[in-house]
């Protein structure tokens, strides 16, 4: 990797493959602003990273979070040089998710119908997939992102080790 000098904002950089990449990218001479949405995972992201990182939170949903976040690793380090954003490795529709997600949980798919998205009457306009690009990141951290699928079930299986702990959300 040539980071050198490079300032780089990783959205979901305070926990897990994006923590790796953070550390990573300093490593080769990179300065970072980390975006997370729990406070202590980010204050932990913080203290990890150390002076070549800023930890900031934000939730990657709002449209605003990553614009902050560049406008931050502008001030801080007088410039901008990418955006790392770390995700599954399929790209796939809304309709599409929402039935594979039934599907894994044993739900009612025949519940979820199509709708086109003019029909939602929404303010700014989405896109019709969901999903990132992740070749890069696979191939720069040499790890093999999952598939949604997998990643389903890697929850489901989550919440009912959870479950029967005698874990409960309420």
């Amino acid at each position: 990797m040539q980071l050198q000098n490079k300032n780089i904002v990783i959205i979901g950089g305070t926990t897990g493959m994006g923590l790796s990449a953070a550390r990573s990218f300093i490593r080769e001479g990179a300065r970072i602003v980390v975006v997370g949405r729990n406070e202590q995972s980010v204050k932990e992201a913080g203290e990890i990273l150390g002076e070549s990182a800023i930890a900031f939170s934000g939730d990657a949903t709002q449209t605003d979070t990553a614009v902050k976040a560049i406008q931050l690793c502008l001030d801080q380090f007088g410039g901008f040089d990418g955006l790392y954003h770390v995700a599954g490795s399929e790209i796939v529709d809304r309709y599409t998710f929402a039935v594979k997600v039934a599907r894994i949980f044993d739900l009612d798919a025949d519940q979820i119908q199509p709708i086109a998205t003019a029909d939602l009457g929404q303010q700014a306009p989405r896109p019709l997939k969901s999903g990132l690009l992740v070749d890069k990141a696979m191939n720069e951290l040499g790890v093999r992102l999952s598939d949604v699928e997998t990643g389903l079930r890697r929850l489901k299986e989550q919440f009912q080790t959870l479950s029967t702990a005698g874990y409960r959300s309420d």
